[in-house]
């Protein structure tokens, strides 16, 4: 004698759609697969048929979330970035008004950034793909160096309204702020290794000789 089949699986589970804590797990899985793929291979090596394999999902599941190996890289890029931050601004409660206190804590965040060998290796990807996906560049652009001058900016507006001083343009000093440490990071890094107490040493500097140019801000 025959049953029909429950509309449970075996384990108890019910068919159809995942639920949105599984579909979000399924997510992060493909992420952290291709995360590891891109920066082990390399960009131009990685096929999404290999990343679908070894993520253990079908080719149709990969591409139903990230139609291209571009948009999967922009996705892989955007979960780093909202992971860094987030272990950025761990301590951020911590920081008072001071203006120097806060900017120190920027540039020393931003330094540290560019030590972290992922960081670099994420770096030297995008760097070699710059001409041939533009669209993509100007997105990561938007995630990471528009990303952090934003709050930069947002912080000298709000300190010098709070202490009653002009400011002209908070947007392009904070470009200036930031272009300033990383320019010195990737420029000393290509020639020889950069010790984190280096790092932090020229950060504080930086942020000094930053803070005596308020007047142009």
């Amino acid at each position: 004698m025959t049953t029909k089949k429950s509309a449970l699986s075996m384990t108890g589970r019910p068919r159809g759609r995942p639920s949105a804590q599984r579909a979000a797990a399924l997510d992060q899985l493909v992420i952290d697969t291709a995360r590891r793929k891109f920066l082990n291979d390399g960009f131009e090596a990685v096929a999404l048929e290999a990343v679908a394999a070894e993520a253990g999902i079908s080719k149709g599941t990969l591409y139903a979330r990230h139609a291209s190996k571009e948009a999967l890289f922009l996705a892989v890029w955007e979960d780093a970035v909202g992971k860094w931050s987030a272990a950025a601004a761990r301590n951020d409660h911590l920081l008072g008004d001071d203006i120097a206190q806060r900017l120190l804590h920027h540039a020393r965040t931003i330094a540290g950034s560019l030590l972290d060998e992922e960081t670099r290796a994420f770096q030297r990807i995008i760097y070699a793909n710059l001409n041939r996906f533009p669209t993509i560049a100007r997105e990561i652009h938007n995630l990471g160096f528009r990303y952090i001058a934003s709050i930069v900016a947002r912080d000298i507006a709000e300190a010098s309204a709070r202490e009653g001083l002009p400011v002209r343009d908070p947007s392009t000093a904070a470009e200036v702020f930031i272009s300033s440490i990383n320019g010195w990071m990737i420029q000393n890094s290509t020639v020889r290794q950069i010790e984190e107490k280096e790092a932090m040493e020229f950060a504080a500097k930086a942020t000094g000789i930053f803070l005596e140019g308020r007047a142009a801000w």
